[in-house]
């Protein structure tokens, strides 16, 4: 959701964008992920699953 901050994956802190990309390589493509997330000041877990990035247009 919008506001959402994402601290973690599966455990693993996230602290920039770099944690993020290098976390989500092709190998976790349609497998569920468990986020850790703070959403409205509320620290939550959430489990997703990662999508691939449409090509460029």
């Amino acid at each position: 959701m919008l506001g959402d901050v994402l601290v973690a994956l599966d455990a693993s802190p996230v602290r920039d964008i770099d944690d993020v990309q290098a976390y989500l390589s092709g190998e976790q493509i349609e497998k569920p992920v468990k986020a850790s997330i703070i959403r409205a000041g509320t620290l939550a877990e959430v489990v997703i699953t990662v999508g691939e990035r449409p090509a460029a247009s």
